[in-house]
């Protein structure tokens, strides 16, 4: 038996993985693929449903406690350990729960900008979403399935930057850290861009798909996105080789984004008046939160969320 899981690149390449370990230091998408088991997986509680039911997939179906949303970006901004623009996703896995019961999706993006927490412009983040498939068997099937608020939290339909507010997590729904709100639901802003991506590379918006792009080629050994689209190593290009180049990347993008009239996405059923926004609006909201909060303690993030 071979567990599969996904890991999209730019290629879109699927793999599947298993349980995630917490730990204190934090952890990358390849972090948590390669500390894996096989025997993690097939031990865990989703995986032992789904093996005993004799169905192809066990579905946990969660619902959103409105009671757990946070009613204003300032009160998420508040409950939030980090608060970051970050560029489109370079790799993502899906994985059982560090609790066992569910399967949740990975992502690592690039910081574009930031406006509270440690990490910074150029800096890897990884957070996890309470939504994804694991499959456990290949012969018969059995495979376990976590579905969230039938999705209507997540933006859809964008391929683009994402305004995050995360937390750590200590409730064992990820390792690492998920959205602040709704217990690990609310603190994601999609911002729409359906530019295809030889059309811009040459242009302002170029910067934002190299962050995202050639990071993701860069890991796996495929050729970053250039105008010829010349078949060389990886390695040959310096982006591969030198951070700092993805860090002029991202800085160009989040400068972009300031006066962007790109429109953001939200499914968020409380903080739905963001939704359709520019970005460029939602940025000076976000930065007015921050500077309303600041000088002001960080919060207890204990409270059961």
């Amino acid at each position: 038996m071979k567990l599969i899981c996904r890991l999209i690149a730019v290629t879109a390449i699927f793999i599947r993985v298993g349980v995630a370990q917490q730990a204190a230091e934090e952890k990358h998408v390849k972090d948590l693929v390669a500390e894996q088991t096989l025997q993690a997986v097939e031990s865990s509680p989703l995986c032992r449903e789904a093996t005993a039911s004799k169905q192809p997939f066990v579905f946990h179906q969660h619902s959103i406690d409105p009671t757990t949303l946070e009613p204003s970006l300032i009160d998420l901004m508040r409950r939030s350990d980090e608060v970051v623009l970050a560029g489109n996703w370079m790799h993502t896995a899906e994985a059982i729960s560090p609790s066992g019961h569910d399967a949740i999706t990975y992502f690592d993006v690039m910081v574009l900008r930031s406006w509270k927490g440690t990490h910074k412009t150029g800096d890897v983040l990884t957070y996890g979403l309470p939504n994804g498939v694991i499959c456990c068997e290949q012969a018969p099937a059995a495979c376990g399935a976590t579905v969230t608020g039938h999705d209507n939290w997540e933006p859809t339909g964008y391929y683009g930057m994402v305004v995050l507010f995360l937390r750590k997590d200590e409730s064992g729904l990820v390792d690492g850290y998920r959205l602040t709100g709704g217990r690990g639901t609310q603190g994601i802003f999609g911002i729409s861009v359906r530019s295809g991506i030889p059309s811009v590379l040459n242009t302002p918006l170029g910067d934002c798909f190299h962050t995202g792009i050639d990071a993701a080629a860069c890991t796996i050994g495929y050729t970053p996105f250039t105008e010829a689209h010349l078949p060389r190593q990886s390695k040959e290009f310096p982006e591969c080789q030198d951070a700092s180049i993805q860090k002029v990347y991202a800085g160009g993008c989040a400068a972009l984004m300031q006066t962007a009239d790109y429109r953001v996405t939200v499914r968020d059923t409380v903080l739905k008046k963001y939704d359709g926004m520019p970005v460029s609006r939602l940025l000076k909201e976000v930065q007015s939160a921050a500077d309303s909060l600041a000088g002001e303690p960080e919060p207890n993030n204990s409270k059961g969320q």
